[in-house]
């Protein structure tokens, strides 16, 4: 009755083990993605608030070009904190084009 016992104990140990211990290294993780996220989509504020220098321009395609850029801009800096939240949801890679990818990509579903 007892190695029963032992193993069953060893067994539970382990169960909590696996549970407690990643939840400890999330609090981590959790940080350093949002830190990530929160520079790439600072970065891609920036990016597009400079293109707005070409809305004096005498092309109609650069000013067009300028304009979108000034709204994507007013977008990601209105929505940063709900940007941020759905990639950490959807766990998106730390890599910036993966990042970038994102943004373009929910930028053109909530504009539609």
């Amino acid at each position: 009755m007892q190695p029963k016992f032992f193993y069953i104990a060893l067994f539970l140990s382990a169960i909590v083990s696996f549970c407690i211990f990643p939840s400890i290294g999330l609090s981590g993780d959790f940080e350093k993605s949002t830190k990530f996220y929160n520079n790439c989509i600072v970065k891609k504020i920036s990016k597009c608030q400079s293109k707005s220098i070409m809305l004096t321009s005498k092309s109609d395609n650069l000013r067009e070009y300028a304009l979108l850029g000034s709204q994507k801009a007013i977008f990601y800096t209105n929505e940063k904190d709900r940007l941020i939240k759905e990639m950490m949801e959807r766990e998106v890679d730390l890599k910036e084009y993966q990042v970038e990818y994102y943004l373009n990509k929910r930028y053109n579903e909530l504009k539609k």
